[in-house]
């Protein structure tokens, strides 16, 4: 008996292993989803051309349950007025019909939050006592050129089955290396770095030795002379550098910087 019962848990650990369905390193469970994205965009037309309602539903089978969307369209993300502005200056009036808001029928408290492009349909759902489902287009994951080989347009996948630490088993046990650092990217950001340490110093060493050569009876290069003779200048030494990657938006700083009147109005 206790043989018996060893075998099918086995067996059904086995299945519920190879039914799992990892999309990428984050998601580790997915399935794919297709319904006729015409019939969709036609619905979200008719909605957007529509002076009385313009609710529309979609109905769609995942994760071995039914999933029926009452949509309406969203006046919470963004006001009326809101427009998008580009780089140069110039600004476009947005398309907000895109997005719905809504719930899943027959699931009371549950809200459904998404927009509507192309006849796709990519949001979030969340349904109390089950889980939160995320619904993506394929081509995130795959490309435009290989989604358009594939027989669905769009996965879906629960909150529960991403992974938002794929590598910490992979992490060194050296503190320096960090929790989600690999040892092979953090010797090659310490050899990088150190390379580029040199090449500064490198650079600073001849144009400061060029620059005492041309004015060699400055003031500053007397200076310079007499605190390498007494020992009394210091030394600044790189032991700890990181390398940052960081972005700005010139938009979003220009329109913050407007907003409170310059940097330099502040008392």
């Amino acid at each position: 008996m206790k043989i018996s019962v060893l075998m099918f848990t086995c067996f059904s650990w086995a299945l519920c292993s190879a039914e799992m369905r990892q999309l990428d390193d984050y998601i580790k469970h997915y399935e794919e989803l297709s319904y006729s994205t015409q019939n969709l965009h036609n619905k979200h037309m008719r909605a957007k051309r529509s002076t009385g309602s313009k609710s529309l539903d979609l109905k769609f089978k995942a994760h071995s349950r039914e999933f029926h969307l009452d949509l309406k369209p969203s006046t919470s993300s963004f006001t009326e007025s809101y427009r998008s502005t580009h780089n140069n200056g110039t600004e476009d009036p947005a398309d907000l019909a895109i997005l719905y808001e809504g719930s899943v029928r027959g699931e009371p408290g549950s809200l459904v939050h998404g927009a509507v492009i192309l006849g796709i349909f990519r949001g979030t759902i969340m349904i109390p006592g089950d889980t939160v489902y995320q619904i993506e287009p394929a081509y995130r994951f795959y490309g435009l050129e290989q989604a358009r080989k594939l027989p669905y347009h769009s996965v879906i996948y629960k909150n529960d089955h991403v992974d938002t630490d794929p590598f910490r088993h992979k992490g060194s046990a050296d503190s320096e290396a960090g929790r989600f650092a690999l040892e092979k990217y953090r010797t090659w950001m310490v050899r990088q770095t150190e390379a580029e340490v040199n090449i500064r110093n490198k650079r600073s060493y001849y144009s400061y030795k060029d620059s005492m050569l041309h004015n060699k009876y400055t003031a500053e290069s007397n200076r310079a002379r007499n605190r390498r003779e007494t020992g009394s200048g210091c030394t600044i030494r790189a032991k700890n550098t990181c390398i940052l990657y960081m972005r700005s938006d010139p938009t979003l700083f220009n329109k913050f910087k407007a907003d409170l009147g310059g940097v330099n109005s502040r008392p």
